[in-house]
């Protein structure tokens, strides 16, 4: 997050390429939990 406002400080004009790329890491770094959530689900319920 401070990396994000630290660069659209120093270049206003790269703010929505910047803005894209924050979200798709943020996005990411959210889904990992909930894809490790559902694979142990799976491998709890489908496989033991």
């Amino acid at each position: 997050g401070s990396k994000f406002i630290e660069g659209a400080a120093r270049q206003p004009d790269l703010v929505p390429l910047l803005r894209t790329q924050f979200f798709i890491v943020m996005g990411l770094v959210d889904a990992i939990p909930m894809i490790a959530v559902g694979i142990a689900l799976y491998i709890l319920f489908a496989i033991a």
